[in-house]
C-alpha cells in the first residue's frame, strides 16, 4: 500500500496515540478506579472509554457516506486542505485542557454498566474501523469533502476536520479520565 496523504498520516498517528494512552491507563489502573464515578455525578474513566467508542461508532458511517459522496464527486485533492472556520473551532474547543465544557447530547452518552475492558476493547474497534476510513479517503480532498453530524442535521464538518475532532476529542477524554484517577 501506498503511503497516505501526510495529513491522513498525522491523523492516523493521532488516533493510535490516543488507543496506546487509553491502554495504558487501563493497564496501569485498578478497575475499581476505572469505574468509580466522581461524586455529585459525571463519567468514570470506563464512561469516557465507553463515551469515545459510542462517538466514532456514530461517526464511521456518515464519514464513510461522505468518502463515497466525494469520490462520486470528484473532490480530489493533495493538501494541505483548508477545515473551515466550523471545524477549527470544533478542532480548538475538543483540545485538551478543556476550556469550555460542552453536555453530550444522549445518542453520545456510554451505556451504564461498562467494564474498562468492555469500553476500551470497543474504543479500540470503533478507533480501527476509523484508521480504515482515513486510508479510503487518502486523494480527497479533505477541506472539500463534508460529513454529516449525527447528532444534528445542521452542523457539517470537513472530512478532515471530522477525523481530528475524533482524535482531539479521544484527547480530551483521557485528560478527564487522568483528572478523575488523581483524586
Amino acid at each position: 500500500m501506498k503511503p497516505l496523504c501526510a495529513e491522513l498520516e498525522d491523523l492516523a498517528r493521532q488516533l493510535e496515540s490516543v488507543n496506546a494512552e487509553a491502554r495504558a491507563m487501563v493497564e496501569s489502573s485498578a478497575p475499581e478506579a476505572l469505574v468509580k464515578r466522581p461524586e455529585g455525578g459525571g463519567w468514570s474513566v470506563a464512561d469516557c472509554l465507553a463515551h469515545l467508542a459510542q462517538t466514532v461508532r456514530l461517526y464511521n458511517p456518515k464519514i464513510e457516506a461522505a468518502i463515497a459522496a466525494g469520490r462520486k464527486a470528484g473532490l480530489a485533492g493533495e493538501g494541505p486542505f483548508n477545515y473551515g472556520l466550523l471545524g477549527k473551532f470544533f478542532l480548538w474547543v475538543l483540545e485538551p485542557p478543556v476550556r469550555m465544557k460542552v453536555k453530550a447530547p444522549p445518542l453520545f452518552h456510554p451505556a451504564d454498566g461498562v467494564t474498562a475492558d468492555q469500553a476500551l476493547n470497543d474504543m479500540l474497534a470503533q478507533h480501527a474501523a476509523m484508521l480504515r476510513l482515513i486510508e479510503l479517503a487518502d486523494g480527497l480532498d479533505l477541506g472539500k469533502v463534508k460529513v454529516q453530524s449525527p447528532a444534528s442535521d445542521k452542523i457539517k464538518l470537513s472530512l478532515g476536520a471530522a477525523f481530528g475532532s475524533m482524535a482531539a476529542h479521544g484527547r480530551r477524554h483521557l485528560w478527564q479520565a487522568k483528572q478523575l484517577l488523581k483524586r
